[in-house]
């Protein structure tokens, strides 16, 4: 269980210096969000990064979740620890241990 949540919580600081764009997305925010809109996870998971950490958009907890959400249920995993870590701190979400540690949202 403690290993479970030191792993959650290494992933979860991807939210301050981690992306996953690959060189062929969009490094605006309206393009990015139009790709996202589309389905693409990775740039779900980087407008949930973009949103988190307030990068050329009002920061935004909520819709940081939102999207990393998103990213998360097609399977990203950096998004799935991303999500895990704002459930563990309860920014955009309630506060839950349980559903930072077993990502059952």
């Amino acid at each position: 269980m403690k290993l479970t949540l030191i792993t959650i919580l290494a992933l979860g600081l991807c939210l301050a210096s981690c992306s996953t764009t690959p060189e062929s997305l969009p490094k605006d925010f309206k393009s990015l969000k139009a790709l996202a809109e589309q389905g693409n996870s990775d740039a779900q998971a980087n407008l949930g990064v973009m949103y988190y950490n307030g990068d050329g958009v009002k920061q935004d907890y909520k819709e940081a979740v939102k999207w990393s959400r998103k990213a998360a249920e097609q399977g990203d995993a950096n998004a799935q620890g991303n999500l895990g870590a704002m459930y563990h701190k309860g920014q955009g979400v309630p506060k839950d241990i349980v559903i930072a540690m077993l990502g059952q949202t």
